[in-house]
This record gives C-alpha cells, structure tokens and sequence, in this order.
C-alpha cells in the first residue's frame, strides 16, 4: 500500500504533529479516523475500507479481528490541530483550526477567506485571480461584470453595453457627420438625423447639400443656399425695377425685360440721351434725337435732301 506522505506534509502546522493523528497504514493524516475494537488504535477510513476491499479481517497492528467504528472525538481532536494557512508564503498571516482550513481556503468567492486564494471571476469571464485583486477585476476590469449605460441607464454587461449598445444608444453622444467639413455640432444620436435633415425646415447643419427650394435644379451645402436664393438663382422671385411686373428672375430679365414699355435703353443714334424709356423712344427718334436722319421737308417738291435733325 503506497505511503502519502504529502497528505501530512500539505499542511504546515503550528507545532511538531504528534504521531498518534497519523494512521500507521497510510501514513496520511486522520482527517476521517476509525478506532479500531480490537486494540483501540486509530485508523485512517480509507484504509480501512481498501482492507475491507482486498480481503484482509484481521487488524494490521494486532492481527486480531478487525473492527472498527467512527471516532468523532477524535476527529474533533484532529480539527482542533492549529495550521497555518497554505498560502503563507505569499503572504497570508491566517493561522487556525484544521477544521476551519477549507473555508478559509474556499474558491468560492463570497465565502473564502485567504486573499491570496486563487479564485475564478463570478461574472465567468474565464480569469482566475488572487482574492484580494478580485474586487479591482470585478468592478473595473471584468468584460462580464454589471454595466449601466450612463446616457440612457440600459442595463447589462460592460462588453454588451460598450460594443453592443453604445453604437445603437439613442443618447450617446455623437459629434456630425460632417465635422471634416467644419460642423461643429455634438449632440445625442437620436437628434442626429434630424440634424443632417435635407429638409429646409428640420435640418440644421449648414454643410448639408440641399435641393434649392426653386426648384432650379441646382443643390448646395445649406450655408451656401441664402445666397443662392437671393443672388443667383434663375428661378427665384424677382420683381422688374423698371415698371414692378413680378415674376422669376428668368422670366423678368429674359422675357418681360425686352418687351416692357418702361425698360430703360439709350438712344441707338448715340445722341446723349442715355435714359428713355421704351415707350418713349420712338416719340424720341421721330421728334427730338439731332442725330435721327430725315428727309427734307420740302421733299413732296421734289427734294432729295436727307441728313441728321441738328443740320
């Protein structure tokens, strides 16, 4: 029968170990002792079962027939002995009964004791850690550990709310789209595409490109489109200065403008007179331009006279 000496030597007791808490079979601590009826020493369960498994009845120390029977007082005893805690070399002071070792030394991490027990993450994100880092882990590092979005106050893990909420999160702060461009808005999510809106009314980024409202065809980024509409669109409204006629700006200059009485030419004989309206101007050329070319008035005498009106 092999001798485990390491069941002893597992533990690091405050005094020397007496060897009656040692079973003379295994050579293992009594942690489960039997008293044998026969001669009243102390055997370790499990050797006292594999006897019982090979065959063997009679006693191991005095050949007798081998009885035994549960020492609890003993085992009491035994749980009584004074340890250090295992992980003393990395620095734990904890020193107790046996009895209350394996609690000390528990891995579950809300009832154990030793901080230098390595114990797994509770959120099951994998890493084992020391006891006394776990609270750094759970509360800042864990990818698993509880989580609530500070915009919105959505609730789960930090790796679902940090890759799975936030690039969906109405409240999240977001800068525009078009901040390369100059935009320099920041805002929530939710309002961003209210934001970015092409329409004229809702939207608010000027770097937006929007229809012009005339309906010329033409789109410019919304800072642009002010002057579009008041400057150079062909469609925009647009009243004739000369006698108020209102219509577009292409219907005024290229439709209304060379038919309208009151639109201001100048005398196409080069008199001087830079300012007549078109109504005006045949009543010019017929009657008052020197340098209109007519005919000598004696011309039903035959005349043939023509030269300009100042002669």
């Amino acid at each position: 029968m092999a001798s485990p000496y390491d069941a002893v030597q597992e533990y690091n007791f405050v005094e020397k170990l007496s060897n009656e808490f040692i079973c003379p079979v295994t050579l293992s601590l009594l942690r489960e002792p039997h008293q044998t009826l026969c001669c009243g020493n102390h055997l370790l369960q499990d050797a006292v079962t594999e006897l019982q498994q090979h065959g063997e009845s009679a006693c191991p120390l005095c050949k007798q027939t081998l009885r035994t029977m549960p020492d609890m007082f003993f085992k009491r005893k035994v749980n009584e002995l004074k340890v250090h805690c295992l992980n003393k070399s990395l620095g734990c002071e904890w020193v107790g009964e046996l009895g209350s070792l394996d609690k000390h030394l528990s891995l579950n991490s809300m009832k154990g004791e030793c901080q230098f027990t390595t114990v797994d993450c509770p959120h099951s994100c994998g890493d084992e850690f020391q006891r006394h880092q776990l609270d750094e882990h759970t509360m800042n590092d864990c990818p698993n550990r509880p989580f609530t979005c500070q915009y919105c106050g959505h609730e789960a893990t930090y790796v679902e709310v940090t890759n799975e909420h936030w690039p969906v999160c109405e409240r999240y702060p977001v800068e525009c789209s078009n901040n390369s461009l100059g935009c320099q808005w920041a805002g929530e999510r939710g309002v961003l595409d209210q934001h970015l809106s092409r329409d004229l009314e809702e939207g608010e980024c000027k770097f937006v490109t929007v229809a012009c409202p005339y309906a010329c065809g033409d789109g410019f980024q919304r800072c642009q489109l002010e002057g579009h509409k008041v400057n150079d669109c062909p469609n925009r409204a647009f009243t004739c200065n000369y006698c108020s006629y209102e219509a577009t700006y292409n219907e005024v200059t290229s439709e209304h403008w060379p038919i309208c009485k009151k639109f201001i030419l100048q005398c196409p004989n080069k008199c001087g007179e830079d300012a007549i309206e078109r109504q005006h101007l045949r009543k010019h050329l017929h009657e008052t331009c020197p340098q209109q070319v007519i005919k000598c008035e004696f011309r039903h005498a035959g005349c043939r006279f023509k030269g300009r009106r100042r002669h």
